[in-house]
């Protein structure tokens, strides 16, 4: 009997694993080549049937032999392949594929790469030696991110004048990244973007001056200053007002204060002492609304930061939001941030100006009146509440009834047992029907009852002969008065 072997077939019905460190480190900077040629070798290392010499492999991935042969040079260069020694034919010898979990992040680089890179960042630093693991820190970052060797050592450079030569290599390494995230990969990118730092460095110390602050700007400090200028839209003059209202502080709580300076809309000199002139107002205002609102709080900080900037830079007065605290009380508002959705419900509207907001005060009383009326001619003698006034905006302004039209429905269902609730069926139905007026609401059955000529009329015959039927119901009704 001959010896035993699994066909082809049996092998293209298996899986082959693929560890995912190889797609998430490898993968996006890998060749195709590399990737044919790595994913290939793991199928046919399962495979012993399958020839992986030179021209096998160029068959079966479709690449020529040069392309071949780079793809090896790349996984070599990576780690993720290696020779073991010459065989017996005395060829290259064995090709062995290496596991990605014992490469590491996915560099393995030949060390001429950074050949230049190293022994300038070795002159750097004369009195230490840069480790194996620093040096492969600065690769890593340079292969992730494009930044070239030069541009790095600049950034390096920067960081001694600012720390001496006892700065840490991941401060470097944070700076580094910063200087990334701002889009500066080149020599020229990185020379401008220190230019840049090292020509706000005196208007740095200004703004520290303007706070009493004695302390040597920092890369940070310069950092911030840079941001609010750039980021922030703050020219020197405005930063200076800032650092100067701000009297004994330091760059990051005047970062604090700019950010909600800047979030208000007031970017220069003028605009910020203008502000701080109308914080008393603001806080008075908060501390206003907060009382008709019922609630109270032992700071209000946050509320006059993020509230009360807000509504007074979308043009309301400290009297009409005053006047708004009374429309809130009218609807049950009991908090500053509900209190805030009703102001930007107003806003929406158009209704700004002291005039529009005493209009809709009058036109919400007019309306709490109607509602009223309605509940005491339904029988009872309960105050108006937010839910009577949502249904009725319903039935006027929705469903088309007039105020007489509803008092009219409201007579048909009085004292009845959850009279609001049968008033809110009953208006439904007449809505159906198509009956709108007093007088048709009157020939409308209620619901539930059975009896009534008039309300059967309405309610079964056809819309031609319902019309002639309604005529001579409301003859019918009027002799009976």
């Amino acid at each position: 009997m001959g010896r035993l072997k699994l066909s082809g077939d049996f092998f293209k019905e298996e899986y082959t694993l693929i560890d995912n460190i190889f797609i998430t480190d490898f993968l996006p900077h890998a060749p195709s080549g590399a990737v044919k040629v790595y994913l290939y070798g793991l199928y046919a290392a399962k495979n012993p049937e399958l020839r992986t010499d030179e021209q096998s492999l160029s068959l079966a991935l479709d690449l020529s032999g040069s392309e071949l042969r780079e793809a090896y040079d790349y996984l070599e260069e990576v780690g993720l392949l290696r020779h073991e020694g010459n065989n017996e034919s005395g060829d290259e010898g064995i090709v062995v594929l290496c596991s990605p979990r014992s490469v590491g992040r996915g560099y393995k680089l030949k060390p001429s790469k950074y050949a230049d890179f190293n022994e300038n960042m070795n002159a750097l630093f004369p009195t230490r030696m840069i480790s194996v693991n620093e040096f492969r820190e600065y690769y890593y970052l340079m292969e992730e991110t494009g930044l070239e060797p030069d541009a790095l050592y600049m950034i390096a450079q920067y960081c001694v004048r600012l720390k001496n030569n006892s700065v840490r290599y991941s401060y470097i390494i944070a700076v580094a990244r910063n200087f990334v995230r701002e889009g500066a990969l080149t020599v020229d990118d990185v020379e401008k973007k220190l230019t840049e730092i090292e020509e706000s460095t005196e208007r740095v110390k200004q703004v520290m001056r303007a706070m009493h602050n004695t302390y040597m700007p920092d890369a940070d400090d310069k950092a911030l200053y840079i941001s609010w200028v750039h980021s922030l839209g703050f020219d020197h003059d405005a930063i200076i007002t800032a650092a100067t209202l701000l009297k004994r502080g330091n760059m990051s709580r005047l970062d604090a204060v700019l950010k909600i300076y800047a979030a208000a809309d007031t970017l220069t000199s003028r605009e910020i002492l203008d502000f701080e002139n109308k914080k008393q107002t603001m806080y008075a205002i908060i501390e206003s609304v907060a009382k008709k609102l019922g609630v109270r709080y032992g700071n209000y900080d946050y509320f006059v930061e993020t509230y009360v900037t807000k509504w007074m830079h979308n043009g309301y007065t400290a009297a009409g939001i005053d006047l708004l605290a009374i429309i809130a009380m009218e609807r049950g508002v009991r908090t500053i941030p509900a209190f805030d959705e009703l102001i930007g419900a107003m806003f929406a509207e158009g209704i700004v100006t002291e005039s529009a907001i005493r209009d809709k005060i009058a036109e919400i009383e007019t309306e709490r009146e109607n509602v009223s009326e309605v509940i005491r001619t339904l029988g009872s003698s309960r105050s108006v509440s937010e839910r009577d006034r949502i249904n009725y905006r319903m039935w006027v302004g929705e469903w088309h009834f007039t105020h007489e039209a509803v008092l009219t429905a409201a007579r048909r269902v009085k004292e009845k047992s959850s009279a609001f609730a049968l008033l809110n069926t009953f208006l439904a139905k007449c809505k159906q029907y198509g009956k709108f007026t007093p007088e048709e609401i009157l020939l409308v059955e209620l619901p539930g009852e059975t009896g009534g000529d008039a309300a059967k009329t309405v309610s079964s015959v056809p819309d031609a002969e319902a019309d002639a039927g309604l005529a001579q119901s409301l003859t019918d009704f009027e002799d009976m008065e």
